[in-house]
């Protein structure tokens, strides 16, 4: 994530630079320590090859599956 700090400097945040604790934390949400001006997501396939043409819905995953 590139970040805009509160006094005004441009960082970015990865989850194995020295910005990993902010990196964290913007995960979750939490917007009081800068301004995302940029994101990279990666995708996830979720499904089957012949549900490839649904988009939209829930997808539960269970506690033990999330990676922190």
């Amino acid at each position: 994530m590139d970040v805009v700090l509160t006094n005004g400097s441009l960082i970015t945040a990865t989850s194995t630079n020295q910005y990993s604790d902010l990196f964290r934390a913007l995960k979750g949400g939490g917007s009081r320590f800068g301004i995302v001006t940029r994101f990279e997501i990666a995708l996830v396939r979720v499904g089957r090859r012949v549900d490839r043409h649904w988009y939209g819905g829930i997808v539960n995953v269970s506690s033990s599956a999330i990676l922190y």
